[in-house]
C-alpha cells in the first residue's frame, strides 16, 4: 500500500480472506513525496491473526515531518495473543493515537531507513495516548540510529516493559499501568516518568550513554 498525504488504510483480516489464507506478514509503504506538507495518515486495522508482522514504511524527501493521526490494530481474541509492528523510520515521526485490541505481548521495532544518514525518532501518542487494554508485555527494540518516545501509556494491565536491547533512546510517561510494573531499558539516555500513584515500580537502567537528551547524557527516572 503506497500513501500520500492525508490518505488512510482500512484492512479487515477476517472478511477478507486473509487470516484463512494463512497471511501472517503485512507490508504498508509510504512513498518518498517532495513537498513542505506533512503526511497525516490514518490505519485501522481489524480481525488480524494473532502473531502477525506488519511492516510500515514511514519514508520522507526534504526532512518533512511525518505526522500520522491514528493507528488501531485489533487482533482477533483470544489467550496470548501477540503482534509484531516494525517502523521503518526515515524521517523524523509521531503517531498523535495508538492502540492495540485483544493484544497481550505487543513487539515495536523502530528500524533506521538511511535516508538522508540523519538520527530519527518515532513519537507514539503524541497529542493522546499509546492504548491497549489487554496489553500485559511491551518490547521496545531498534535496529540502526532511531530512538522511540512513548508519551502518554494507558495499558492499566501492562506489567512488563522490555527495551533492554535498544540503543538509542527510549522516552517512555506511564499514565495508567498494571499495579506493579517491570521496566527495563538499553543503552541509550533513556527518561522514565510514572504518573500513576497507585503502581509499584522495578525499573532497571542501562548504562545511559548516548547521544544525551539530558544535559548530562545520563538516564532519568522519575516517578509520582
Amino acid at each position: 500500500e503506497s500513501m500520500g498525504p492525508s490518505q488512510s488504510v482500512s484492512f479487515d483480516g477476517g472478511t477478507t480472506g486473509a487470516n484463512t489464507a494463512g497471511v501472517r506478514n503485512y507490508m504498508f509503504e509510504m512513498d518518498d513525496w517532495s513537498g513542505d506538507g506533512q503526511i497525516e495518515s490514518n490505519y485501522n486495522l481489524t480481525n488480524i491473526a494473532s502473531g502477525s508482522t506488519l511492516d510500515i514504511g514511514l519514508g520522507g524527501n526534504g526532512g518533512n515531518l511525518f505526522d500520522l493521526e491514528f493507528f488501531n490494530l485489533g487482533l482477533v481474541a483470544g489467550e496470548d495473543t501477540s503482534a509484531t509492528v516494525n517502523l521503518h523510520v526515515g524521517n523524523d515521526s509521531q503517531w498523535d493515537d495508538f492502540r492495540v485490541d485483544n493484544t497481550h505481548t505487543l513487539t515495536i521495532n523502530a528500524i533506521d531507513a538511511e535516508i538522508g544518514g540523519f538520527e530519527h525518532y518515532v513519537t507514539i501518542g503524541n497529542s493522546s495516548t499509546f492504548e491497549g487494554n489487554e496489553l500485559t508485555t511491551l518490547n521496545l527494540t531498534n535496529d540502526g540510529d532511531v530512538y522511540i518516545n512513548m508519551w502518554g501509556i494507558d495499558s492499566p494491565n501492562l506489567a512488563t516493559i522490555d527495551a533492554s536491547t535498544m540503543t538509542e533512546r527510549a522516552d517512555l510517561v506511564l499514565d495508567d499501568v498494571a499495579d506493579a510494573i517491570d521496566v527495563t531499558t538499553g543503552r541509550g539516555s533513556d527518561r522514565i516518568i510514572g504518573n500513576d500513584a497507585t503502581t509499584a515500580y522495578t525499573i532497571t537502567t542501562g548504562d545511559g550513554f548516548d547521544d544525551g537528551v539530558n544535559d548530562d547524557g545520563n538516564d532519568y527516572v522519575e516517578t509520582n
